[in-house]
């Protein structure tokens, strides 16, 4: 029970007596050094029961806190979700991912509620914090560029260009970090676990496929992966056109742009299941985007999470028929993803074209830099007013008609 927690905390206690348990090739310890800094924290301490049950209840407050399951059916929802295989998963092991989530939400909460340019900077210390300790929450930082605009972009940019500084000059703790952690096919999801367990079949030379071990496969599939995220691409651009006229509340905004980033810059690896957690932070726009008047959005955001309930509900050991339907279900969710991330982009273009040449025509107030075309507050977004036709042929709303 908390392996994963335990065996960290016995690395600090390493740590705390002079030796490099990165560096240690017979060590199991495969983080960062950054992770050892924690150690002046005090954590090996405290009972290691006490530190994975209050870590497994602050998840389990982190989700719900994004998921706000006030209604009876979403409330079932959320508790079956703590149920599934890649949460029992993270909760047994007690692993750092769920810290990070915890990280990652609060980030993404303080970035929907920041107007202003200055208000940038806690949600990108976050991430940066994340990124030393794991490098996954810079993808975070690198959707957060891409969303925004102007110099809370320029912010998110310099972020990631001082993550890439630190981990270019520290390249040989990644080299360490890879040597430690083989491609995992089992309870395991990316780009490259789909590949692997190929290249482990035909490396059998069952059926007399021994000449394709020559093969890199790894490259095969980042290769499909990059052709695939084109496509999506393509997809997400006409799917765009469709949401120009929508406005979504700024805390699920944020929340998709940071699960879906971590997400889909994750999967170019393999990660363990229970990174799958940071996908929760995709599911209240998916399930808005669900109920959406236009079937092309509505179909799109069902894909997806019918995709993101494979991928949960999945078990960790599956055989040769069950594995290829989990990987079906992986790589849909992942790429729709990417779908909805340049759809989204792109309707924000084109919400900040029509409000320049509005600026510009002289019927808009000149726009801010920190305008990104969305609502800043929940109580912003559009209402719909009915209107009833009256006997006279006119249309009344209110006390006002319109002849």
């Amino acid at each position: 029970m908390f392996g994963d927690l335990g065996m960290t905390i016995e690395h600090f206690r390493e740590a705390e007596a002079g030796a490099d348990p990165l560096g240690d090739p017979n060590s199991e310890f495969a983080y960062p050094r950054a992770v050892l800094a924690l150690r002046h924290l005090g954590l090996f301490y405290l009972p290691l029961p006490w530190l994975g049950a209050l870590q497994a209840a602050a998840a389990m407050a982190g989700i719900i806190i994004v998921l706000r399951p006030t209604a009876v059916k979403r409330s079932i929802a959320t508790m079956l979700l703590f149920l599934t295989p890649p949460m029992v998963l993270g909760f047994e092991r007690a692993n750092m991912d769920f810290a990070l989530f915890l990280l990652c939400v609060a980030a993404a909460a303080i970035w929907s509620r920041t107007s202003a340019v200055q208000g940038m900077v806690w949600p990108i210390l976050c991430l940066v914090a994340g990124a030393l300790l794991k490098l996954y929450p810079a993808f975070a930082l690198i959707g957060a560029a891409v969303a925004e605009n102007g110099r809370r972009r320029l912010m998110c940019v310099l972020a990631v260009t001082v993550i890439v500084f630190y981990w270019a000059i520290n390249a040989e703790e990644l080299r360490l970090i890879a040597q430690k952690v083989p491609v995992a096919t089992i309870s395991a999801w990316g780009c490259l676990v789909f590949f692997a367990r190929l290249e482990k079949f035909v490396n059998t030379d069952a059926i007399g496929l021994g000449g394709l071990g020559n093969i890199d496969w790894s490259t095969v599939g980042l290769i499909t992966y990059s052709l695939g995220a084109i496509a999506a691409c393509t997809i997400g651009l006409y799917l765009g056109r469709r949401l120009r006229s929508r406005a979504w509340p700024p805390r699920e905004w944020c929340y998709y742009w940071t699960g879906a980033a971590i997400c889909c810059g994750s999967f170019v690896g393999a990660n363990y299941a229970y990174r799958w957690i940071f996908a929760i932070l995709t599911i209240p726009l998916l399930i808005r985007c669900a109920y959406d008047p236009d079937r092309h959005v509505a179909s799109w955001a069902r894909i997806t999470l019918a995709a993101l309930i494979c991928s949960f509900i999945a078990p960790l050991i599956a055989d040769r028929w069950v594995f290829l339907l989990t990987q079906v279900a992986n790589w849909t969710f992942i790429l729709c993803l990417v779908v909805g991330g340049v759809a989204l982009r792109t309707a924000t273009r084109q919400k900040l074209k029509t409000e320049t040449l509005k600026q510009k025509s002289g019927k808009r107030k000149p726009l801010s830099t920190t305008d990104y075309g969305l609502p800043t507050t929940d109580s912003q977004l559009p209402t719909i007013n009915y209107r009833q036709q009256m006997g006279d042929g006119s249309w009344q709303m209110g006390d006002q008609k319109d002849r």
